[in-house]
């Protein structure tokens, strides 16, 4: 549509396309629509940057975990596809709690200082 809107088709060639189009069945569904059908891709850079890191011991699987990619071990290999339980028994996740301090002093009373208007 929009080549033809721009003039870059001839009524016969938008025409053919048209066609074409229909034949193949393609009025109803396009090809790949369906996410069973679209292709994913993988990263592989990121599997063999982690790989060759750990492989030449510049720094360990614990230490990519704590303190250079700082996600959990499930989350980088999902992302990296790496083989699940790769990072397995490199790090151990403590999960935080926050804690409040409490107050052991009364709350102080305050004198409120008032202010003078200046005109």
């Amino acid at each position: 549509m929009r080549a033809q809107q721009l003039q870059l088709l001839s009524e016969n060639a938008t025409q053919h396309l048209w066609k074409y189009r229909a034949t193949r069945g393609w009025h109803r569904r396009e090809p790949l629509d369906s996410p069973a059908e679209t292709p994913v891709e993988e990263p592989r850079l990121l599997r063999r940057a982690i790989e060759m890191i750990v492989d030449a011991k510049v720094r360990s699987k614990k230490d990519l975990i704590v303190s250079d990619i700082g996600l959990g071990p499930g989350d980088i290999e999902m992302m990296a596809v790496l083989p699940p339980g790769y990072f397995i028994g490199s790090a151990e996740i403590v999960p935080l709690e926050p804690k409040l301090k409490k107050s052991e002093t009364a709350p102080r009373s305050g004198k409120v200082v008032p202010f003078s208007k200046e005109t």
